[in-house]
């Protein structure tokens, strides 16, 4: 169930997917070049990415095969205002777990988060858990990033390793 490979872990998204990208301080920039390395197997992914702070390198690929969501029209998406790739979709913060739930109107079929370093076999999603936690929790497919400068926290944000598809350096 583990991998140690971004290209690899990322194989596993089917085309024509939704993929919630955790942002804010917490983004898994290595399973997003992943998606760029490996953008040749997809036609078309919609990425739903709210609190988004930094320009990602999947958008120099707008429609090719990447396209999206984001809840706030945030400056990282200042290079793509007017593209058809975009979608602004402005919510409120408390509005973003009913949004991604498995019966809202943005379900995903696979989640990209990051993670912090293992702890007896125990992951949290750190200091980002408002808008990650129910997708990290309810898509099908759910891949992590570690980053050894998060760190863990107690509560919603906990999960046990091994709820993870594929977990990353």
């Amino acid at each position: 169930r583990q991998m140690n490979d971004a290209r690899q872990a990322v194989q596993a998204i089917p085309d024509g997917a939704r993929v919630f990208v955790g942002g804010g301080a917490a983004t898994p920039m290595a399973l997003l070049q992943a998606m760029v390395d490996e953008r040749h197997r997809w036609t078309h992914l919609e990425l739903v990415m709210p609190m988004l702070q930094q320009r990602l390198p999947v958008f120099e690929f707008p429609g090719e095969p990447f396209h999206f969501v984001t809840t706030q029209a945030s400056p990282a998406f200042k290079y793509l205002w007017g593209h058809p790739a975009l979608l602004v979709l402005p919510a409120r913060y408390s509005d973003l777990a009913r949004l991604f739930s498995p019966d809202g109107p943005l379900p995903c079929a696979a989640a990209l988060v990051t993670v912090c370093p293992p702890e007896d076999g125990r992951v949290s999603l750190g200091l980002s858990v408002g808008s990650v936690v129910v997708p990290a929790r309810t898509a099908p497919l759910v891949l992590a990033q570690i980053n050894p400068e998060l760190p863990f926290t107690l509560g919603a944000g906990e999960f046990p390793l091994d709820h993870f598809d594929a977990v990353v350096e």
